[in-house]
């Protein structure tokens, strides 16, 4: 009898399973379990699948957007939101996007001597992965309700997607501890009795559990954290002399088999501003960044520098995510200018991107009356393009510089966002300020 999350008897209800009075107590204030004592999950055959089965790379969706849930005649498809447990809207999780990111990051790093890619976006349709929802529902845990839920303990992980649930509950490392939790147990692993292991039934123990890589007894919550038979004893002893034990890091690389080193750069481009462009006197304007991995999706560190060719400052405050980041570029001074970006990957492979525009000069080849020296020339006739050339002194002196005041650099000009340590005194009035808009994949 293995379980994935505490319920109240409301929701128990909702999910359609039995509620009542029978539940063990747990003191909830001290130490919430992340299973349901009285939630029994549907286990999946211990029957060794065929060799093909084994060492097949996994991809572990994080849904923290929240949706709506549907029955789909026993199916837990996470594409179309399906589950056989949860019929009812989730709520999208409440923590930053930076707070998401940690989570994902957490979670990558449980998994990282695994072949498992662990997202963010969802995935193509054509694409297997297991979902884990996060968001709210009522009660909280603290009246009764639950840390997380799997449907199953899908014993060999013979089924590659299948939809769980966690509770936007604490901070990014107790909601990444629950998702280990929930999607292990899709993958076939059930609790085990060591605070250190991602599988212990609690959301206590350490600070940062793991998947252990030794042999720990199988238990279930009864009234306390007890020994148990293993719901997949096959599965278990493929690693472990008794059946009735887990070696839960040796189960998951059984299953997914070791990840490929990543020697793969990211591709990087800077759409905007185009090589070459020539803005306006003054003008603001926006640095448009696009970067794409070959393991995607990937948290990158991404550097700028200003009119210097060379890798600059870190631009935010950490990693970012692709595949696009907008950089608002301000208070530029006329002339030549460039930017370099370099963004690394979570393996430290790195690309560099530049691009060459300029400020001004639009403004600088016509007169602010000024377009009629443009005019005269399209009539080919030179006499009058000196008439009108006396008359507006004003062109031949920004050609060569006279009229354009060097730019006066003052404190306040650094005043916002992320300057540049190595930027040249002519762009010292410049400031990218991070505005990260993050296009979903469909």
């Amino acid at each position: 009898m293995i379980a994935n999350c505490t319920f109240s008897s409301a929701l128990v209800l909702a999910l359609g399973g039995p509620a009542g009075p029978s539940a063990p107590s747990w003191d909830l204030a001290s130490d919430l379990p992340v299973t349901a004592p009285w939630f029994e999950p549907a286990i999946g055959a211990d029957v060794r699948p065929s060799a093909d089965m084994f060492h097949d790379p996994g991809v572990l969706f994080i849904n923290f957007d929240g949706g709506q849930m549907q029955s789909c005649n026993g199916s837990d498809w996470p594409v179309m939101n399906c589950s056989t447990i949860m019929n009812d809207l989730v709520l999208p999780y409440s923590g930053s996007e930076a707070t998401r990111a940690a989570v994902v990051q957490l979670m990558s790093n449980d998994v990282a001597d695994f072949a498992l890619t662990v997202v963010d976006a969802r995935p193509p349709d054509d694409t297997e992965y297991d979902m884990v929802m996060v968001g709210n529902w009522d009660p909280p845990p603290e009246e009764g309700g639950f840390a997380g839920v799997a449907p199953t303990i899908d014993c060999w992980n013979t089924n590659r997607a299948e939809t769980a649930f966690s509770l936007d509950l604490g901070g990014a490392t107790t909601v990444a501890k629950i998702i280990g939790q929930e999607a292990a147990h899709v993958w076939g692993l059930e609790h085990v009795d060591s605070p250190s292991d991602l599988l212990y039934p609690t959301v206590g123990g350490v600070d940062d559990p793991s998947f252990e890589n030794t042999c720990r007894g199988i238990v279930v919550i009864d009234g306390g954290i007890v020994p148990s038979d293993a719901n997949c004893p096959d599965m278990h002893a493929a690693n472990c002399d008794d059946p009735n034990t887990q070696n839960s890091y040796m189960d998951l690389l059984m299953v997914f088999g070791a990840p490929e080193a990543d020697v793969t750069a990211p591709t990087l481009e800077i759409t905007a501003p185009a090589e070459g462009a020539s803005l306006p006197s003054g003008q603001d304007f926006d640095l448009v960044v696009t970067m794409l991995d070959d393991l995607p999706p990937q948290l990158f560190d991404v550097y700028a520098s200003i009119d210097v060719d060379e890798q600059g400052q870190q631009v935010g405050n950490g990693a970012l995510y692709g595949p696009e980041l907008v950089l608002p570029v301000m208070n530029l001074p006329d002339g030549q200018h460039l930017i370099r970006i370099d963004a690394f990957d979570q393996d430290g492979n790195g690309s560099t991107a530049v691009v060459h525009f300029a400020i001004g000069e639009a403004a600088a080849t016509t007169d602010d009356g000024g377009s009629d020296t443009n005019a005269d020339d399209s009539t080919g006739d030179g006499a009058d393009d000196s008439a009108a050339d006396d008359t507006g002194d004003d062109a031949p002196a920004d050609d060569d510089g006279t009229s354009t005041a060097e730019p006066q650099q003052t404190e306040a000009d650094e005043g916002c966002g992320c300057t540049q340590d190595r930027r040249s005194a002519a762009a010292a009035g410049l400031a990218l300020v991070v505005l990260l808009r993050r296009r979903r994949r469909a």
